[in-house]
């Protein structure tokens, strides 16, 4: 996964995980729940990213394999 990607996704974990418990604190269930969901989204997102980066790199591997 590109460092910038990986980056990315990080920040918008982390802006999730702080709108969740600001919303936790303040007692705001519609902000701590748009928190959560943009936190699940980039953790799914990374998860694609890392999936997709190793089945590229298990396509190289075996192209170098077979003398490709």
């Amino acid at each position: 996964m590109a460092l910038r990607d990986e980056a990315r996704h990080r920040v918008e974990e982390l802006s999730g995980r702080t709108k969740r418990e600001i919303g936790r604190v303040l007692g705001d269930e519609d902000l701590e729940a748009r928190g959560a969901d943009e936190e699940e989204r980039a953790k799914r997102e990374r998860a694609i990213d890392k999936a997709l980066e190793a089945a590229d790199q298990a396509a190289d591997d075996e192209e170098d394999e077979m003398g490709g």
